[in-house]
C-alpha cells in the first residue's frame, strides 16, 4: 500500500466520541417498523386514497405533451406518504377514489441526476387499481422494551463504527492518498449493490425505482463517488497502518471474523468456509488487519 499512501501522524489523535442516545423518535420508529412486520393488508373499495395507504397505480410521465424514457410502469405499490416519488407526487394522489384517473403535476429537483429532467415540471397521469390499507397489532411494554434494547444495542455499534471513521478520516486528512482505478471500482459497485439491496428490503423493486426516476447504475454511480472515494481511502490508509505496526491476519483473528459471518448468514462455519474464494479470503484477512488498525487508533486517541 505504500506506493498509494504517504502516511501522516495516526497517533494521539483529539477525536470526541459521540453519545450512544436512543431518542424517543427513533423509539417510536423502531416500534412502527416492530408493527410493520406484523401488520396484514386489507383492500379497500369504500373510500379514497389517505396517508399511509398502499396505492397500486399506472403511470406514465409527460414532458411538454410527450412521454418521456423510465416515467412509466404498471401495478406500482407506492405507499403514500414514504417519499419514495419526486416530491408533491405523492400527496396529491391523496382524495383519488378508487379506477380514477389522475394529473399529477409536479417539478423535477434541480439536482436531479437525469439532467434532461431536472428542474423540469412534468404531469404523470396516473390510474388508482388498488387502495390498500395497513393494520397493526397493538404494542405493549414487553415489546416497547424489546425494540429499545435493540435499538440501543445497534445505536452503541453505530456510535462505534461512527467514531472509527472519524479517527480514519482524521488520518486521511494528515495523509497523501492516490487512490487506483481499480480499488475506486470495487468500492462504488459495493455501494450500489448495498444500495439496491435496501431497496429490496423495503419493498421497492431497482428496476422499477429506475423506470420511475430515469436513474440507472451510472447515474447511481456517480451519486456514490464521493463516498467510494472516502471508502477507498481510509482502507488505504488502514491498510498502511497495519503495515507499519505490523499487524497479521493471524489464524485465531479470521476464525472469529468467520464465526461472525456465520452468525450472519445463519450457516455452519464449515458452509462459510466451503462458499469462499481466494479473492474473498484476501479481502476477510484485509478486513482482518483494518479492525486492528482501527484497534490501534482507538487506543492512541486522546479523550475530549
Amino acid at each position: 500500500m505504500g506506493e498509494y499512501v504517504k502516511l501522516g501522524e495516526y497517533k494521539g489523535l483529539k477525536i470526541k466520541k459521540p453519545e450512544a442516545v436512543v431518542t424517543e423518535e427513533e423509539l417510536q420508529e423502531g416500534i412502527r417498523s416492530r408493527q410493520r412486520k406484523f401488520a396484514t393488508s386489507v383492500e379497500i373499495t369504500d373510500r379514497p386514497v389517505k396517508e399511509g395507504d398502499v396505492a397500486t397505480i399506472d403511470f406514465a410521465g409527460y414532458l411538454d405533451g410527450e412521454q418521456f424514457e423510465g416515467g412509466t410502469d404498471t401495478d406500482y405499490p407506492l405507499e403514500i406518504g414514504s417519499n419514495t416519488f419526486i416530491p408533491g407526487f405523492e400527496d396529491q394522489l391523496i382524495g383519488a377514489e378508487l379506477g380514477q384517473d389522475i394529473d399529477v403535476n409536479v417539478t423535477f429537483p434541480e439536482d436531479y441526476p437525469a439532467e434532461d429532467l431536472a428542474g423540469k415540471a412534468v404531469v404523470f397521469k396516473c390510474k388508482i387499481k388498488q387502495i390498500s390499507e395497513q393494520q397493526y397489532p397493538e404494542v405493549g411494554e414487553t415489546v416497547r422494551k424489546e425494540v429499545l434494547d435493540s435499538l440501543q444495542m445497534f445505536k452503541n455499534r453505530e456510535v462505534e463504527d461512527q467514531y472509527e471513521g472519524m479517527l480514519a478520516d482524521a488520518v486521511v486528512a494528515k495523509s497523501e492518498v492516490t487512490v487506483p482505478d481499480d480499488m475506486y471500482e470495487r468500492e462504488v459497485t459495493d455501494l450500489v449493490n448495498r444500495w439496491k439491496a435496501t431497496l429490496q428490503m423495503n419493498g421497492i423493486n431497482p428496476d422499477q425505482y429506475y423506470s420511475m426516476t430515469g436513474m440507472n447504475d451510472e447515474r447511481v454511480k456517480e451519486h456514490f463517488h464521493d463516498q467510494a472515494m472516502e471508502r477507498a481511502k481510509s482502507r488505504l490508509v488502514l491498510e498502511e497502518i497495519a503495515a507499519v505496526e505490523h499487524l497479521e491476519a493471524t489464524q485465531p483473528a479470521i476464525e472469529m471474523y468467520l464465526s461472525q459471518m456465520a452468525i450472519e448468514y445463519g450457516l455452519s462455519v464449515e458452509q462459510v468456509k466451503e462458499a469462499l474464494t481466494k479473492d474473498h479470503m484476501d479481502a476477510i484477512e484485509s478486513d482482518v488487519r483494518i479492525r486492528k488498525a482501527l484497534q490501534v487508533l482507538k487506543s492512541n486517541a486522546v479523550s475530549e
